[in-house]
């Protein structure tokens, strides 16, 4: 809901918001707050430990963190996903 946030206050003729989410970008906007940076935030919350290092040592760009926690994620799903591949393989070369 933060990303769609995020680029409604910078798209406004491209979303429409209801409900709930209309509350709560209201209530950002009348306390002052963008809501692209609180999903900025939000996005570097799920970073791994050894990237938010490397942020808060000024080794990387919050750019930069994000993506390459994205790569992490990523390899992480293909190598399953092929780990998997080759299990299945295996399981009809027994039969």
């Amino acid at each position: 809901m933060m990303g769609k946030l995020g680029h409604y206050h910078y798209h406004k003729e491209k979303f429409i918001l209801l409900g709930k989410e209309k509350e709560i970008y209201d209530f950002l906007m009348k306390n002052h707050f963008n809501p692209y940076t609180i999903y900025r935030w939000l996005l570097l919350e799920r970073i791994p430990e050894d990237i938010k290092h490397q942020l808060k040592n000024k080794e990387m760009s919050q750019k930069k963190a994000v993506s390459e926690a994205f790569k992490r994620r990523q390899e992480t799903a293909e190598s399953i996903s092929t780990s998997v591949q080759e299990l299945g393989l295996n399981l009809i070369r027994r039969m």
